[in-house]
């Protein structure tokens, strides 16, 4: 079997996608990114348009660049790699909020013990109520994102969609780990 500090590895690099993405993150910022339209069909531009300037809105009120980069890339690879998600009739500020709180929750901004915010002051930003994690599901399904694990956290799997801080914090609790080893 594992060890308590191999099992805290393998828990910690499903966050960034493995091992060896645990061992090489870095603590930079996510620069300030516009958002990448290549390979995003001319049919659902309207409906990815109308979520971005959710996220965007989102980003700008309650939290920062990072953020927003981390957004627009969730949002950017969910409808390149799997556009038929937004071909259907959601709403798209529905829509624009399950991205917010997969994001949010899986940098631990929003919605876990540990932040300052609650799921349901971020869903009250976008004048949504109830839950938006079967949304949220359905977007990281389709952005790549494995979910379905026995957790109730959101493990993103890509250290391009964690913002510094939750990096830094993974980085400390790496370190920590391996000279407990």
């Amino acid at each position: 079997g594992l060890s308590d500090s191999e099992w805290t590895l393998e828990h910690l690099a499903r966050d960034v996608g493995g091992v060896d993405a645990l061992m090489s993150l870095d603590e930079s910022a996510l620069p300030d990114e516009g958002f990448d339209w290549s390979g995003i069909p001319e049919d659902i531009r309207p409906a990815v348009e109308a979520m971005l300037e959710q996220c965007d809105g989102c980003a700008d009120a309650l939290f920062d660049v990072e953020h927003r980069t981390a957004m627009r890339r969730f949002l950017a690879r969910a409808a390149r790699t799997d556009p038929k998600v937004f071909a259907r009739k959601g709403s798209p500020v529905r829509g624009a909020a399950a991205v917010a709180w997969a994001i949010t929750t899986g940098n631990q901004t929003a919605g876990v013990w540990s932040a300052e915010m609650t799921a349901r002051d971020l869903l009250a930003h976008f004048g949504v109520t109830g839950s938006v994690s079967d949304r949220a599901g359905t977007l990281m399904r389709a952005a790549g994102i494995p979910t379905g694990r026995a957790t109730s956290s959101v493990e993103l799997g890509d250290p391009g969609l964690l913002v510094s801080a939750r990096r830094r914090s993974l980085m400390q609790s790496r370190d920590k780990t391996l000279a407990e080893g």
